[in-house]
């Protein structure tokens, strides 16, 4: 399983991410913790996990911040 941060960074209250995976949730978390410390933009930040449905991508919330 692959795992994907994504976060909130404008007023529009819409998740954003990119094409950056981890192989670990704890991994992730890392990434968005120091992606949140960096940039002052982020509001909000979540980890999702990356299942392939044939030729869409679901990405389940597994994790977020505070």
């Amino acid at each position: 399983m692959d795992y994907a941060v994504e976060v909130i960074a404008d007023s529009s209250e819409e998740w954003c991410g990119n094409r950056l995976t981890f192989p670990t949730i704890q991994a992730a978390e890392t990434y968005a913790k120091d992606l949140w410390s960096r940039w002052a933009a982020v509001r909000s930040w979540r980890v999702v996990q990356i299942i392939p449905k044939g030729w869409m991508t679901v990405r389940i919330p597994v994790a977020k911040s505070a």
